[in-house]
């Protein structure tokens, strides 16, 4: 699925309450909020008109320990500031907090001192965090240095026509640390927020966001998201997972199957496609030498996870808005590592190893199997032996005479020899449309299909009994 922000009437519906795993802001300085020189007959957005502000920090290390935040009152400089130059130049007055009791986004409304800057008030000096109280750790936020999981501010304000959101990375982010007085930390990938017990000192970040600029319209559309090497190729970006440079990704208009641009990802694997006119896009990636695509839709958030079906490299269509913006279009990569391709067994080998009667149980470690994408309306979960067995024996959810029924028992018999190690290029194209198919239709759906879909439920089941049985892929077990 593709993740988009909305510049449009309503988008106030997003903001957002308590903890939550939000999306990372891969497209760091969204042009609709650090414009440097607005258009004369531009409208720009005052203190009044903001309507809400969230910082929105992701935590790579919780220790439960409340975090306050407070507004910085004097300039600083992240290549040389220390704790001694800083010398506690910030206000007393929180402006907000959170706790971390668990790692991952965290989300703070920071809606009055935004406007403050904003609205000219008061200076734009940035924020600076603290814990509340002493800990032996300290919390660990991470840097802008890491694009997909960097801070970000959510700005919704009032336009002439609605509500308008944006998103903004900080110019500055960096931790300044009472242990090392006169020691600068620019450049780290980390910042350390704790009031730590041993030995007594602090450790406090500062955060600062240039808000110049709100325009107060709509902007073109922009389509921007990242490439990486996903090492462990399950299609979730991870925090140690390195951007990939030098991949071709293109822009399509959907409607008209034409070919808008293309760019190459920079050296963190990012790419971005800007000043796009309202309409229908897709996206493709092309695979770099000796490189195959993780698996797509991977993340529940769906905000750090790969896009492109692993056949085509291409996402779904999507469509945008004038103004509006899919900035977290991505794509996993991974170059194959095998040393061994396995080998298979049949459905009734599985049937007969599933735990009953004195029988071995190699079937209980290899689930749960999903038959049908995760969480599918009409997908099927395997999470027990018992539904295991009913299904490898073709009972309780149809009959052998229902075709649906025994792809299920095929379908399964080629998941779990996959789940124990046997290779799955020759059959992981049907399975992807077997998964697709049965995510909507279930065995109830056998006898309302039409001769169209009956004929490729068996081809799949016939292509699936074949390799279980060895006749294709990496062939039978001894």
């Amino acid at each position: 699925m593709i993740k988009r922000i909305t510049i449009v009437v309503a988008v106030l519906l997003l903001v957002i309450t308590g903890c939550s795993r939000r999306q990372s802001p891969v497209a760091p300085d969204d042009s609709a909020l650090t414009l440097n020189g607005a258009d004369d007959n531009q409208t720009l957005a005052t203190g009044g008109q903001v309507v809400s502000a969230q910082l929105q920090l992701f935590v790579g290390f919780a220790n439960g320990q409340p975090v306050n935040l407070h507004r910085i009152v004097s300039a600083w400089d992240p290549a040389t500031v220390t704790w001694n130059q800083f010398a506690g130049a910030y206000g007393t007055e929180i402006e907000g907090s959170f706790t971390p009791g668990l790692n991952g986004w965290h989300v703070v409304d920071v809606t009055g001192p935004v406007r403050s800057w904003v609205a000219g008030d008061l200076n734009n000096y940035g924020l600076l965090l603290e814990q509340a109280a002493p800990s032996f750790s300290p919390v660990v936020i991470i840097s802008s240095e890491n694009i997909a999981l960097s801070p970000f501010l959510e700005i919704c304000y009032l336009t002439a026509t609605g509500t308008a959101c944006d998103t903004v990375q900080p110019d500055a982010d960096v931790f300044i640390d009472e242990s090392r007085p006169n020691a600068p930390n620019e450049g780290n990938s980390a910042l350390l927020v704790g009031q730590m017990m041993t030995p007594g000192t602090q450790k406090q970040a500062l955060l600062r966001f240039d808000l110049i600029d709100i325009i107060a319209q709509a902007a073109p559309a922009t389509v921007a998201g990242w490439v990486w090497e996903d090492t462990d190729q399950d299609g979730v970006y991870d925090a140690d997972e390195s951007g990939l440079e030098g991949v071709a990704v293109r822009l399509y208009d959907c409607r008209e199957e034409t070919l808008l641009a293309d760019v190459l990802s920079d050296a963190a694997g990012s790419y971005r496609f800007d000043s796009l006119a309202a309409g229908s896009f897709q996206v493709e990636f092309v695979p770099l030498a000796g490189f195959l695509f993780s698996p797509m839709d991977q993340e529940p958030g769906d905000s750090l996870d790969s896009d492109a079906d692993p056949t085509t490299g291409r996402t779904a269509c999507f469509a945008l808005a004038e103004g509006e913006a899919a900035l977290f279009t991505a794509a996993g990569m991974y170059v194959p590592v095998v040393t061994d391709s396995g080998c298979t067994r049949s459905k009734g080998y599985w049937k007969n190893h599933a735990g009953g009667c004195r029988q071995t149980d190699e079937v209980t470690p290899l689930l749960p199997i999903w038959l049908g994408e995760a969480g599918g309306t009409n997908s099927l979960l395997v999470d027990r032996t018992e539904t295991a067995v009913a299904v490898l024996s073709q009972k309780n959810c149809g009959s052998p005479s229902n075709g649906i029924t025994k792809l299920y028992a095929q379908l399964l018999a080629a998941k779990l020899n996959i789940a124990s190690g046997a290779l799955a290029d020759a059959v992981s194209d049907v399975i992807s449309k077997a998964d697709a198919f049965l995510t909507h239709h279930d065995w109830t759906a056998w006898e309302t299909l039409d001769s169209a879909d009956r004929s490729s439920v068996l081809e799949w089941k016939d292509l699936l009994d074949r390799y279980n049985n060895g006749m294709i892929g990496p062939g039978l077990c001894d």
